[in-house]
């Protein structure tokens, strides 16, 4: 059976992953200059159409949809990037939007490049895909690890201070986390985080982008008042990025000195 194709051909996937980085951004400037047009007139779009311009867009066809989050998924996050899988394959993409009526806001649009930027990072970066795999086949404990990270990691409550202690209980969870692990399948689950973390800074990168770019333009109907880079700072995913890679150099390392 042929597999669904959700990576971009190596032409594409060619280069540093800075300079994927930096492809990625391209082509999410590339899709948003289509993408805007939709809305001449009006202030909110049908995802269908949406996902039609977007898919004619993309450089290369990959399987992808566009729905509407469900009540569920509203409770965690304001967009979603999901990927399917069959045995050991990534076979799909959906991302999920805040829509109202199956109708994506204009004032949205940066949530729409936020996921955007999720899923040109893991179409160019297909590794991503597969080290989640590997948390789904080998650890068999893929949803447990999806609250944990939503839970310790990427807090998404508005109302909750973080502080630096996060970092602290972070660091406390994580190792008590590991305990609860087979050895052997220890840093996969940690590349897993990391890699998360890794494209959730870059994605609200990306939204800030076009926040300010909507802003600070004339010829866009409205001014936005979300802070992507705030909500970065708050989250605190730098450090706690850097927090997993310390981590991940203490397991290898230890590793290596027995």
């Amino acid at each position: 059976m042929r597999i669904p194709k959700i990576k971009f051909s190596p032409k594409y996937r060619f280069g540093t992953p800075a300079e994927k980085l930096k492809t990625a951004e391209k082509i999410n400037s590339e899709i948003f200059e289509h993408i805007v047009t939709l809305y001449d007139k009006r202030d909110r779009v049908p995802i269908r159409e949406i996902e039609r311009e977007y898919k004619k867009n993309l450089p290369e066809t990959i399987y992808l949809s566009i729905k509407k989050l469900t009540d569920k998924e509203e409770e965690k996050v304001g967009g979603l990037l999901s990927t399917y899988f069959k045995d050991d394959n990534a076979i799909k993409f959906k991302m999920s939007l805040p829509a109202c009526n199956n109708q994506l806001k204009f004032n949205m649009l940066p949530i729409l490049m936020h996921e955007s930027a999720h899923l040109l990072d893991y179409a160019l970066n297909p590794k991503k895909t597969k080290t989640y795999a590997k948390v789904i086949n080998r650890c068999g404990i893929a949803e447990d690890l999806d609250n944990f990270y939503f839970k310790n990691i990427y807090k998404t409550d508005s109302k909750e201070q973080c502080t630096a202690i996060d970092i602290i209980k972070l660091k406390q969870e994580l190792r008590k986390l590991l305990t609860e692990i087979p050895s052997e399948n220890r840093i996969i689950t940690l590349n897993y985080f990391k890699e998360a973390l890794e494209s959730e800074i870059f994605a609200f990168k990306e939204e800030q982008k076009y926040i300010s770019l909507i802003n600070d333009s004339k010829d866009y109907m409205c001014y936005i008042t979300r802070n992507a880079q705030k909500t970065l700072e708050k989250f605190k995913l730098n450090e706690k990025l850097e927090t997993i890679k310390k981590i991940i150099l203490e397991i290898i390392s230890s590793e290596r000195g027995k």
